[in-house]
C-alpha cells in the first residue's frame, strides 16, 4: 500500500480514516547557508537534445530545523508552536529559511500512535508486511534544488567556497599519495583527481554565468 494518498499539504489537517503506523513526530522548516554545497549529476530526462545528457552542478545542501517547543528558540504552548525566534536568529546568522507553504515540500500523515508524522513531498512511504519502507526520489529533490538557484531564490555559490572544495579535494589526494602504488589507493586518486576536474569545470561555468550555469 502506498500511503502518499493520505498525505496532506503543509497547511492542512489529515482526516483520512487510513492513518500511518510509526511515531510522530514534530514539524520542521528547510534552511540554507551560503558556506554549504556539493556538487551533484543531473541527467536530463523528457524529451528533445538535452534528453539523456548529464550536466553537473553545485547544489545547496538543506537542513531541517524541529519545530520543537524548547528546542533552538523555537516556543510552544500545547501542540501549537512558534518559531518566529528560531526563524530569526538563523536569518540573523546568515541562513535562508525556506518556507514550506511557500516552497511546498512538506508533507503530513496522520499517525496510529497519536499527532502526525511530517515528511517531504520526495519520500514515497509504503507499507510492506506491517512495516512502513521509506523510498527517497534524488533526481527529483535535485532538480527542486537546483530550480532554488535557477529562480533566485538561493544565491549561487560564492567562489571562495567553491574553492575551499576544491582544496579539501587536493589535500584528500596528498594524503593518499604515500600510498599510491596500492591498486586501491591509486584507484581513489584517480577517482577524486576526476571529481576536481568537473570540479573546477563547473566552478568556471558559475563564474562566468552566474544563475544561467543553472538552467
Amino acid at each position: 500500500m502506498d500511503y502518499t494518498q493520505i498525505a496532506q499539504p503543509w497547511s492542512q489537517s489529515p482526516a483520512q480514516a487510513k492513518r500511518l503506523p510509526i511515531d510522530s513526530n514534530p514539524s520542521y522548516f528547510l534552511k540554507h547557508h551560503p558556506k554549504n554545497w556539493e556538487l551533484v549529476a543531473i541527467t536530463e530526462e523528457g524529451q528533445g537534445k538535452k534528453k539523456g545528457s548529464t550536466k553537473y552542478y553545485f547544489l545547496p545542501q538543506l537542513h531541517d530545523h524541529p519545530e520543537h517547543a524548547g528546542v533552538a528558540g523555537t516556543r510552544g504552548t500545547g501542540p501549537h508552536v512558534d518559531s518566529t525566534l528560531a526563524k530569526a536568529q538563523a536569518k540573523s546568522d546568515g541562513w535562508t529559511i525556506l518556507e514550506p507553504q511557500d516552497h511546498d515540500y512538506l508533507r503530513i500523515y496522520p499517525t496510529t500512535r497519536g499527532g502526525s508524522y511530517h515528511s517531504n513531498k520526495w519520500t514515497l512511504l509504503e507499507d510492506l508486511g506491517g512495516d512502513v519502507v521509506k523510498t527517497f526520489d534524488k533526481v527529483a529533490h535535485a532538480i527542486w534544488r537546483r530550480d532554488l538557484v535557477r529562480k533566485g531564490i538561493i544565491r549561487p555559490p560564492h567562489h571562495t567556497v567553491l574553492q575551499k572544495m576544491i582544496y579539501d579535494l587536493e589535500r584528500s589526494i596528498q594524503r593518499k599519495i604515500p600510498n599510491q602504488h596500492l591498486p586501491q589507493v591509486k584507484e581513489d586518486i584517480e577517482h577524486i583527481e576526476t571529481i576536481k576536474d568537473i570540479m573546477l569545470h563547473t566552478k568556471e561555468q558559475v563564474a562566468q554565468l552566474g544563475i544561467k550555469a543553472y538552467e
